[in-house]
């Protein structure tokens, strides 16, 4: 509360700012409310197809009810998902593995917020697999990020002699190797592509 009070003292300091009363959903309804109810969707932006997501977002319209909305909240990133697995496959690009990852994420947050509109019963299964995919691809994802924060540190001794971490680069090439070799075979199994 303290730190949240020295933020907002601070904040109403700076020239142009004014605190806002109303939450980001409120905000939304206000703008929801002031369209033109008899203006369709379509008129302002094409719907996207079912085949690619859209990069604005799944497209929720505000005649949609909410199990549609989680519907097209979950396709949305599904779809997301897909469209990075062959660059995840490569390797080659190490975002497409971090956006695949990201769009698992995503999901699983939506399975959890939207959980009043989803069939936990019937759903069970598909959560089930989103972990055990998210697990899969953060392994691959944190030796990622290991070994590029362990190349920008030693890229910082250009003008001195960079510590010795051969022996500790060795052990996470092995790791990396391993995690990369059973996303691999996940990404192959019957599992993922019941799943998907």
């Amino acid at each position: 509360e303290y730190d949240l009070s020295a933020i907002l003292e601070k904040l109403v300091q700076m020239p142009g700012l004014k605190p806002e009363q109303r939450s980001k959903f409120e905000r939304a309804l206000a703008v929801i409310d002031a369209l033109d109810p008899l203006s369709p969707p379509s008129r302002t932006k094409p719907a996207p197809t079912d085949s690619a997501p859209s990069a604005d977002g799944p497209s929720i319209v505000a005649s949609d009810s909410m199990a549609e909305a989680t519907r097209k909240t979950l396709r949305f990133h599904l779809l997301r998902m897909m469209a990075r697995e062959a660059g995840t496959r490569t390797g080659v690009d190490i975002e497409a593995l971090h956006d695949m990852r990201v769009a698992t994420r995503r999901m699983r947050t939506a399975f959890y917020v939207l959980a009043d509109t989803i069939d936990a019963e019937a759903t069970a299964p598909y959560l089930k697999a989103l972990k055990r995919t998210g697990r899969v691809l953060g392994r691959v994802r944190d030796m990622d990020v290991f070994r590029e924060k362990a190349q920008a540190y030693l890229g910082a001794f250009a003008k001195s002699t960079p510590p010795d971490l051969t022996l500790l680069m060795s052990a996470w090439d092995a790791e990396y190797a391993r995690a990369r070799s059973k996303l691999l075979k996940y990404l192959d199994s019957a599992l993922y592509m019941q799943f998907k």
